[in-house]
Formats: C-alpha cells, sequence, structure tokens
C-alpha cells in the first residue's frame, strides 16, 4: 500500500505543478514533502517500523481530497462568487511601528527565559532534559521556565509574544524582499531568533522555519526583485559564512540532543509520522469525534479560555479536543529509537471526525491554498505574501501536526490586521 500512496503523491504532484507552474504553492510544498516521508518509509533504514494499510489508506484519501480542494479553489466561477475578482487601488505594507514595539515586548519576555535556561544549564542540566520540559508542560506541568510565569505573563506570552514568533519569519522575509527593506528590522529579527532558539534549549525547528521562510519568499518574489550580482559577489564571503555557521549551528544542537547522526536524526523526523499514526489507528478508531473542535482548536481556545477563566462550564467536546492534543505527546517505540508529537495532520483530522474529517480538512486546505495563491496571481502586495507564506508553512511541517491546532499559528493569520496597513495606491 506504500507503494500505492507513494505514486499516486507523485502523480498529484506533477498534476499540480502542470496546474499551477510553480513551487510555492501550499499544495505543491505538501506533496514535496509527504514524498519525501513515503519514500524514506518505502527505504525502512534504522529499522523504523512498517505501517499498517489502514494508514496509508487513510493517508491516500488526504492526498487525494487536498488536489481535489485545490482544483475547486481554482475554479474561475466559484473563486469570483467567493472572494470576487474586482480592480483595488489599495495595497497592504507592513506596519513597521506596531512591529518594533512587538519585537521590543518580546525581548523582554525571551529574556526571561534565557536566564531560566542558563542557570539550568549552569547546574548541570543538558539540552535534552531542557527540551523535555516542553513535553512536560502539558503532561505534568514540570516546566521550571513555565513554573516560574504568572496568570497574567503566560496569557500576554499566548495571546501576544507565541504568535507573534510565529509571524515574523514572514514578515522578516517580506522586509528583506520587499521595496522598502529595512536592515534594523532584519537585525532585530536575527537577535529574537537566536533568543528564541537559547530560550527553547536549543530548538532547530526556528531556524530551519527562517531558512525555508526566506527561500520560498525569493520564489514568491523573484520576478520582483532587481538583482544586483555585484553586491553578491562582493558579499559572497560573508553569505557564505553565514551559512556554514547555520548549518554547524543545527548540527551540534542534533549532537548535543542525541547520540545519532545528523542524517538520521532526519531520517526518523521525517519517516516516523507514519509509523507513529499507525500506533495511534486503533485508539482513534474506538474514540469519540470532536466534529471540528479539535481542527480548529487554535482559534476556539481563547474564547473558551476566557470562558473557563470566568468560572463557565466549557463543552465536554472543548475538554476531548485539548486531551487529543496532549496525548499526542507520548512516547512510542518507532523502530530503533522512540518519537512522539510527529503524528501528521491525519491524525487530529481522524479525531475530528474520521474519514470524513480527513476529507473536509485537507479539502478546505486545498481550496484555501489554492485561492490564496491565485490571489497572489491577480494582485501582489505583502499581506497576500503574509497569508501564503504561512500556508507554505502548514504544508511543510505537515510531517509534524496539522497546524491548525496552534493558538500562535491561529492567531498569527488573524492579526494581519494589525502587523499590515492599507495604501491607496495603485499596484
Amino acid at each position: 500500500m506504500v507503494y500505492c500512496a507513494f505514486s499516486i503523491c507523485i502523480l498529484l504532484l506533477v498534476l499540480s505543478l502542470k496546474k499551477n507552474e510553480n513551487l510555492y504553492n501550499p499544495v505543491v510544498v505538501f506533496y514535496a514533502v509527504w514524498i519525501i516521508i513515503l519514500s524514506f518509509n518505502i527505504i525502512g533504514a534504522y529499522k523504523i517500523n512498517k505501517a499498517s494499510d489502514v494508514t496509508y489508506y487513510y493517508v491516500i484519501v488526504g492526498l487525494v481530497s487536498l488536489f481535489l480542494g485545490n482544483i475547486v479553489g481554482q475554479s474561475s466561477k466559484l473563486y469570483r462568487i467567493t472572494f470576487g475578482v474586482k480592480n483595488s487601488n489599495t495595497k497592504c505594507s507592513i506596519r513597521y511601528p506596531i512591529v518594533y514595539f512587538m519585537m521590543g515586548v518580546t525581548a523582554i519576555f525571551l529574556l526571561l527565559d534565557v536566564i531560566v535556561v542558563i542557570k539550568a544549564l549552569l547546574s548541570g542540566n543538558s539540552l535534552t532534559v531542557i527540551r523535555t520540559w516542553y513535553t512536560a508542560t502539558f503532561a505534568s506541568g514540570g516546566n521550571p521556565i513555565e513554573a516560574r510565569r504568572g496568570f497574567i505573563e503566560q496569557v500576554i506570552r499566548v495571546i501576544i509574544i507565541e504568535p507573534f514568533l510565529c509571524a515574523l519569519p514572514v514578515l522578516c522575509a517580506i522586509n528583506l524582499y520587499g521595496e522598502k527593506r529595512n536592515n534594523k528590522f532584519i537585525c532585530g529579527a536575527i537577535c529574537l531568533l537566536i533568543l528564541n532558539v537559547i530560550a527553547s534549549g536549543g530548538g532547530r525547528l526556528s531556524i530551519l522555519t527562517y531558512a525555508f521562510t526566506f527561500i520560498f519568499a525569493f520564489f514568491i518574489y523573484r520576478k520582483r526583485l532587481t538583482i544586483d550580482y555585484s553586491i553578491i559577489k562582493k558579499y559572497k564571503k560573508w553569505i557564505l559564512r553565514f551559512g556554514i555557521v547555520g548549518i554547524i549551528a543545527v548540527s551540534y544542537l542534533t549532537y548535543k540532543r542525541s547520540s545519532t547522526g545528523i542524517f538520521e536524526e532526519i531520517y526518523y523526523y521525517f519517516g516516523m509520522c507514519i509509523p507513529l499514526l499507525d500506533r495511534w489507528i486503533p485508539y482513534i478508531q474506538k474514540s469519540t469525534h470532536t466534529y471540528g473542535m479539535l481542527g480548529l482548536f487554535g482559534l476556539l481556545r481563547i474564547p473558551f479560555l476566557i470562558l473557563e477563566g470566568l468560572g463557565f462550564q466549557v463543552p465536554q467536546n472543548y475538554e476531548r479536543a485539548q486531551s487529543y492534543i496532549v496525548q499526542a505527546n507520548q512516547f512510542y517505540n518507532v523502530g530503533a529509537r522512540s518519537g512522539n508529537s510527529f503524528v501528521s495532520p491525519f491524525y487530529y483530522l481522524l479525531l475530528d471526525g474520521g474519514i470524513v474529517g480527513i476529507v473536509v480538512g485537507m479539502f478546505i486546505f486545498g481550496y484555501i491554498s489554492a485561492v490564496t495563491y491565485r490571489k497572489i496571481k491577480r494582485g501582489f502586495d505583502e499581506k497576500k505574501v503574509y497569508f501564503l507564506i504561512l500556508l507554505i508553512q502548514a504544508a511543510l511541517l505537515s510531517f509534524i501536526r496539522w497546524q491548525f491546532i496552534g493558538t500562535a499559528f491561529a492567531l498569527a493569520f488573524v492579526y494581519s490586521f494589525i502587523f499590515f496597513s492599507k495604501n491607496n495606491k495603485k499596484e
């Protein structure tokens, strides 16, 4: 069945490329990521567990549903009905004063975490131990970093800091390639990245997120860029140095956090989502569906937290969805090692509504991706680029989870009205 899923994924990627012609459609990115995932499971290196045919059946359903959503989203007639194709004399650009203010506030909060991490390292704790604190945050409250936080600080972090950190790589890429590049903004974003890596105990995902965000933003902007090759030649050595430093940093963090090599880490990171999903399938089939609550948990969490804080009883469906998110952090054997959290979007969509949940969730993601991509092609502005790159991030990280369960990721979309302002200028 894995060969069938792999063949279908390649076919749908080819058809999507033929339809969209560009690599920066989130649907194309999703298929590319899943070709890697499926190929790793075909190879079966590092004693990675084999999954059942049922698991691959669910994957195939999701891949096909994504393609159908993309096709419908590309439909001219439906596009006009849903969004309208109108000539507009306005375009959106970054509100730098607001973004700079949020960068300053975020730096203060990250410094508080960095102090705790440095003290822990000086006390003899390893990066591996510090990383496990973030897993314990959900399960047992055993995270010293969060233990010192008060209620108000935690609320500020959930509602403001974390969504801003999620949006910052995209804003930085738009600033880099946009018409009004500000080098101070880029330096500030790099400083926050360093603080975030330290505060997370050597988390590599933020580094990779920045790297891939810049790469895809370049493809989006490439036809609008005037490249001065003399400047590239002048700073070629510095570019190479920064690239080498980045590779060394990721490799070092990998070495300090595990006894395995970087290639085995990459292999398991991409490959283990299918064996992990397979371990959860028997449980999922017996579980009660959440009917959209889990798939949209990132958006729905805030109002329910407010109700809960005011003393109101929250629906059982909300508590059930929250428990499903928590339990994904449980470790299971996936071969020569154990893994958790990397359960893919299909884990959440199956719990949300079974096979119907996969069909609906993936169809909607494909549809929204196609519409957003098409809006970029019809009228270019920074806010549209922002939405598109966030969707690309969701596709890139599909080997981990359904990104819309995260409050930070969901609010990053909502806060676009804060980060961008409309200018009365023709595009």
